[in-house]
């Protein structure tokens, strides 16, 4: 018995000192265009040539201009509004010496700012090749990244602008005519109601909302080529996704407490809801790679 296991020890023992041969022998630099943005890679094998281990980091934020010709439809919004400009209307006409008028609100919001994604992240992955010559291979890890994956800052002044000045005409047409306020009752503000939550443009114009993602993010995927290749340049290609968690709206113009506003901006509710039902995103990447050693 002594014998035997004395001999198992010596087995065991070179076999994990081939294993300990393939292990770290290799080092690779990759270059990667991916989902996520561009950046660097580097690879090597662990325990065997079947199981590799990646690590890396990809820049992937970008910014660009909303221009004016982008809009926001903000008609049920306006329609509200504009009910109370009629009647205001309607009162002054009834006074031929009153000069004073408001002015019908647009249907929509020109769209003037930035707007930001922020796709950065780290990450660490481990591929698995199910034979030991084959390009094929199936990865699994996890990317960190920024919380705020999305946001926008858009100048709507040319609209805060008119409603304001409506909004100064009726307080000024009230206290001139105390039956003006009496009849017509206060401009709506300008809030919407989405999803049980309110939001309200207010000065000076502008509209903020962002996307909030989870910062760690289980990866699985699966592609071809060898992320440590046999000769000292090879390509490789991924499909996977990445889990990001239930996406979440935010913004600054969001208000706390409960709100007299009961109808709700049915075309931005359906975008809300869609975001929200979005968990993954998908990796897509395609890398050259130089085998240092």
């Amino acid at each position: 018995m002594k014998k035997l296991s004395t001999l198992a020890l010596v087995l065991l023992s070179g076999a994990g000192a081939a294993n300990s041969q393939e292990a770290f022998k290799h080092l690779s630099i990759g270059l990667e265009a991916a989902t996520t943005g561009i950046g660097l890679e580097l690879a090597l094998p662990i325990v065997t040539d079947h199981l590799v281990l990646a690590a890396g980091y990809n820049y992937g934020n970008a910014s660009f201009n909303v221009k004016g010709n982008s809009t926001l439809n903000v008609a049920e919004l306006s329609g509200r509004i504009n009910q109370y400009i009629d009647n205001a209307n309607n009162f002054l006409a009834l006074i031929p010496e009153e000069p004073a008028r408001l002015e019908n609100m647009p249907s929509s919001m020109k769209l003037n700012g930035n707007a930001a994604f922020r796709l950065s992240t780290a990450k660490v992955v481990l591929e698995y090749y199910p034979a030991k010559k084959s390009n094929f291979h199936i990865n699994a890890g996890v990317f960190i990244g920024n919380a705020d994956t999305f946001s926008m800052d858009a100048d709507c002044h040319d609209f805060w602008s008119l409603y304001n000045t409506n909004s100064s005409t009726a307080k000024k047409m009230a206290g001139k005519y105390p039956e003006f306020a009496a009849s017509i009752g206060e401009i709506p503000e300008l809030k919407e109601t989405i999803n049980g939550r309110t939001f309200e443009l207010k000065a000076p114009g502008i509209v903020n909302i962002g996307l909030q993602a989870a910062t760690v993010r289980p990866y699985l995927g699966l592609g071809f080529g060898r992320s440590v290749p046999n000769t000292h340049v090879g390509f490789q290609f991924d499909l996977g996704a990445l889990y990001i968690g239930k996406l979440a709206i935010s913004s600054a113009n969001e208000i706390n407490g409960a709100s007299n506003v009961s109808v709700s901006n049915k075309g931005i509710q359906e975008i809300v809801e869609i975001a929200e039902k979005i968990c993954v995103y998908p990796q897509l990447s395609f890398r050259l790679i130089y085998r240092i050693f």
